[in-house]
């Protein structure tokens, strides 16, 4: 827009900007706070700055760090709630000021140069604009915390935002923010986004919670396991038997996070006992179908809810897109495919496999030191033929659908040969570690 084009009015517009703009602040409260923080914290508070509408068309800027503006004895209180251990009509509840300790990670505001690393966010807000942050209970907090009190915490007042400007973190992108003049400063008010700000000189109570240890998913948990913890493996009269079982595939018996994600490899063994016959001798080798042993499908992870207790719960299991949609089903050679192992008895087949969060939902108030156990629960073979690949099979031909780990479709019933019911194998035990 070029300047004759402008009017009076909006010059005066342009010109006459609010000296400080308006903050306010809400919250969004959880109702518990762990005393020992989860690696996924289940119990961050939700942080709503709101800037009130004005005169200025122009977006601010300025620097957030929660551990100065927000989370600082000055700007919050700490209440322990006395209970005198009356009826819930007579009760008489006296309130304790609790202190607070001022977070190792404070610092005073210093001027900086606008996207290089000076701590906190920089946080731009247009005229009756909000913008929310997750923000985690301070650590050094947790620590006055006793397990099983109720607590409230109050909001006394911010300390002045004196980090701040007109225009866009763009349009400041390397020039350096100042520290504003005392007159300049913006004071932070509480009060619901974009609602009536509390103005009045007492504390405004932000939030009511009880301390707890942890935080207890509300997931139903088994009191023990659903496999057999020790099975034989036994089959059908004339059938074959296969076991299964699980190693660690580095022995360290750990559950290690990689980039924030847990991860444990591990090996699947499969053994060809012989045959379920009063003369097992007269076994001879067959070749089978292995897709019940890949995936997650046939196998379950469990966290331990309760040491002392031996409660276990279950992980549940990701839904995974393999791109495959109403493809035909594929005719394949069983002694070309892969999917496909011969084993003479006495024999094993290995292969290794990885529990991680891609198919694997893990709890989200993981600790450091959580158990786990991991099991193949136990599975019938979709198709299995006597005779090995290379001799009984170079032209066996069977159906299976275009998707991974899928069964066998055609023949539908294995030709009518007894089936093999593999069943759990040993379980894993393992412990989360950093």
């Amino acid at each position: 827009m070029q300047l004759s084009s402008i009017s009076s009015w909006e010059v005066k517009k342009i010109y006459s900007l609010p000296l400080v703009p308006n903050l306010t602040l809400g919250i969004s409260p959880p109702e518990i706070i762990e005393t020992n923080p989860s690696y996924v914290s289940k119990d961050a508070l939700v942080i709503t700055l709101h800037r009130e509408k004005d005169d200025s068309p122009r977006p601010l800027i300025f620097k957030w760090q929660s551990a100065a503006e927000f989370f600082n004895p000055s700007t919050l209180g700490l209440f322990r709630i006395i209970s005198s251990g009356k009826n819930s009509e007579s009760d008489v509840q006296e309130k304790q000021e609790i202190q607070l300790p001022v977070q190792d990670n404070w610092t005073e505001p210093q001027p900086f140069i606008v996207g290089q690393s000076a701590g906190g966010h920089v946080i731009e807000l247009g005229p009756d604009r909000s913008m929310s942050f997750k923000h985690n209970f301070p650590n050094s907090w947790r620590q006055v915390l006793v397990v099983g009190e109720t607590y409230e915490l109050f909001w006394k007042g911010a300390k002045p935002l004196v980090l701040w400007d007109w225009g866009s973190v763009d349009g400041y992108m390397g020039k350096r923010l100042e520290v504003k003049e005392e007159t300049e400063r913006i004071h932070v008010r509480y009060g619901s986004s974009g609602g009536t700000e509390d103005n009045s000189d007492e504390p405004a109570m932000l939030m009511r919670f009880t301390a707890v240890e942890k935080y207890q998913n509300l997931e139903p948990v088994i009191t023990s396991l659903d496999i057999d913890p020790d099975p034989t493996p036994q089959g059908a009269l004339g059938a074959p038997i296969l076991s299964v079982s699980l190693e660690f595939e580095d022995s360290s018996g750990e559950l290690k996070l990689e980039n924030q994600d847990p991860m444990m490899d591990f090996r699947v063994t499969v053994t060809y006992h012989g045959v379920g016959t009063d003369d097992p001798a007269s076994a001879r080798p067959i070749t089978f179908h292995y897709n019940i042993f890949d995936g997650e499908t046939y196998y379950a992870l469990y966290r331990c809810r309760y040491d002392e207790y031996e409660v276990w719960e279950s992980c549940g299991k990701r839904s995974v897109c393999y791109g495959f949609v109403d493809e035909l089903d594929v005719e394949v050679n069983v002694a070309d495919n892969e999917k496909f192992v011969s084993l003479r008895p006495g024999e094993s087949w290995t292969t290794t496999d990885c529990v991680d969060n891609t198919l694997w939902k893990f709890p989200e108030d993981l600790h450091l030191g959580d158990m786990f156990r991991f099991v193949f629960k136990g599975a019938t073979i979709d198709w299995w033929d006597w005779g090995s690949k290379d001799q009984a099979h170079t032209q066996t031909v069977v159906t299976v659908p275009s998707f991974p780990m899928s069964s066998v479709v055609n023949p539908a019933d294995n030709d009518g040969r007894p089936e093999i019911v593999v069943p759990a194998s040993n379980q894993l035990e393992f412990v989360l570690v950093d």
